[in-house]
């Protein structure tokens, strides 16, 4: 371990940037929902305006405005390299509806109007106090009356643990400037540390080790700009809420609703907290004590709307509707028997059993669907396949709006405000966006591209060329002769038990089969459009 000194000085964003990636949060489309669900009518986000300060290259707006065409969007970064990066692929894409703007937080004003939706992620911990008095100026300035404000932000008590380790980095890098120099001499501190940490086993020693293993995985910009930038303040959730409550906001609701709801924690804590039940900043700020959470992403709306916390099975009439349960049982092995009780359960393993058939069809028809599905639209296909028994439609209907709810609050259930802009099936031709073509041909992000459920989706070499192929213009075969042109030029190869193919019709015939497979694996991440 050695330490490098360099009198180079570098804009940090610059020489090193922040991987611009889609955050699903963050989707006005989301917000929009959660705003209903606690009786806020926000702007048609189908046609809205929206801010996005600290945009980086666009990787996060960029894709709304594709799929948005009548949004107006803008974005704002003090990164001119970032900017430039993101204005190239705008251009290249022909988007009339965004513009990514090379300036300061603290230019925007009066000047800039107003927005239905503003979005601050990863800014907020990262920046200066007169910024961040800036961003909640900006967010009870700018946003209109009905508006939504999204900000992320690091959180106490959980940031405690982290802070020293950071120390430690920013005490050993101190004489560095040069970002990537600083990078990997404070990974090498935090490898020394954790190799030769006297108790391994202790709780000191579990959190290095567990700090190491995450950030030896992450990139450069991960290090630099979420542990060693100058700013990295951290917040209780009521000191916020108290600096947005000084600029006229109030709290709306976390991105993640079960996040909110006492009823998923022990008995003992639903009783302890019924005192504080009419405060729900004072109950977040108790459910992170006992979760000791570091990372927050609140939303605010303006203190003088009002707001409906009494949420109410009818409610979910209006919304569509995901699952993350499975049958635990193969689905085609399930018989609707009333005397058993089936098992669903998500990749936690968490889950529900039921043996009422209405509750039991619609998780399985959740799952074979593939994609939301209006809540009343769900519930009429649920009684298709109940019809000719003896089960009370009605009694059927709020069996399954209460389960419906009650699976949202348990995060087994999210609701949307729209079917999502990707299909469900394999089309003749497969298709994906204009953006992942865009991104496998063209783009320099690394290994992942933009679903159309606003995520990253991990690629390779191998789908890369796929993808960059799947302009709705081929069929599988099609597929496989183009895919073959790689194979013959052996940028890519088959192994069968560890031995190399080289017969071409072999090639071939398990290239067919792999492509279908492949195809069938990206419906549920939302790749494939009409």
């Amino acid at each position: 371990m050695s330490i490098q000194s360099t009198t180079t000085t570098l804009n940090d964003y610059d020489a090193v940037p922040y991987s611009s990636y889609p955050y699903p949060q963050t989707q006005p489309g989301h917000l929009y929902t959660l705003a209903k669900l606690f009786g806020l009518e926000s702007p048609d986000f189908s046609r809205c305006k929206i801010l996005e300060l600290g945009c980086a290259s666009g990787g996060n707006i960029i894709p709304l405005a594709l799929n948005y065409p009548d949004c107006s969007i803008i974005g704002v970064d003090l990164s001119a390299v970032q900017i430039t990066l993101g204005q190239q692929q705008v251009e290249a894409l022909g988007l009339k509806n965004i513009q990514l703007k090379h300036l300061s937080i603290m230019d925007i004003d009066a000047s800039f109007g107003k927005f239905d939706y503003i979005i601050i992620h990863g800014i907020l911990s990262w920046v200066s106090e007169e910024v961040q008095a800036k961003i909640f100026d900006i967010c009870q300035k700018n946003l209109v009356e009905t508006g939504v404000a999204y900000i992320s932000y690091n959180t106490l008590p959980g940031w405690n643990m982290i802070q020293s380790i950071r120390d430690m980095m920013l005490y050993h890098t101190k004489h560095i400037t040069n970002p990537v120099d600083k990078a990997a001499q404070a990974r090498l501190l935090l490898t020394f540390l954790r190799d030769n940490v006297q108790d391994k086993n202790g709780p000191y020693g579990r959190l290095l080790s567990q700090e190491v293993d995450l950030l030896s995985q992450a990139d450069d910009h991960y290090l630099l700009h979420d542990h060693l930038e100058q700013e990295n303040k951290a917040f209780y959730f009521h000191d916020f809420m108290e600096q947005a409550s000084k600029n006229g906001l109030q709290y709306l609701s976390d991105t993640n609703v079960a996040s909110m709801f006492v009823g998923n924690h022990s008995q003992s804590i639903v009783d302890r907290f019924k005192d504080i039940s009419n405060n729900l900043v004072r109950t977040e700020q108790y459910l992170d004590f006992l979760s000791n959470k570091r990372f927050r992403a609140t939303l605010l709306c303006h203190a003088n709307i009002p707001l409906n916390r009494n949420l109410r099975p009818e409610q979910m009439e209006s919304f569509f509707v995901t699952t993350t349960l499975v049958p635990k049982m193969p689905v085609q092995d399930l018989v609707l028997d009333t005397s058993k009780e089936y098992e669903f359960v998500d990749q936690q393993g968490r889950g529900i059993q039921s043996n009422n058939p209405a509750i039991v069809n619609m998780l399985l028809i959740l799952q074979e669907h593939q994609k939301p599905l209006l809540m009343t639209d769900l519930m009429k296909k649920v009684l298709k396949r109940l019809k000719g028994s003896t089960f009370n439609v009605d009694v059927l209907r709020t069996e399954m709006l209460t389960m419906a709810l009650r699976l949202v609050l348990a995060d087994a259930m999210h609701i949307h405000s729209c079917a999502g802009h990707y299909t469900n099936k394999v089309s003749k031709m497969p298709k994906v966006s204009e953006l992942v073509q865009y991104q496998v041909t063209k783009g320099t992000q690394g290994n992942w591209i933009t679903s159309q459920l606003h995520s990253k989706s991990t690629v390779d070499t191998f789908a890369r060329f796929l993808l960059s192929y799947m302009d709705g213009k081929h069929t599988v075969e099609g597929l496989t002769d183009k895919m073959m042109v790689h194979f013959e030029k052996k940028e890519l190869n088959l192994h069968i038990d560890g031995v190399l193919v080289t017969d071409a019709a072999q090639i071939k015939a398990s290239l067919t089969q792999t492509i279908t497979n492949f195809l069938n694996n990206i419906v549920p991440q939302g790749l494939l459009v009409e």
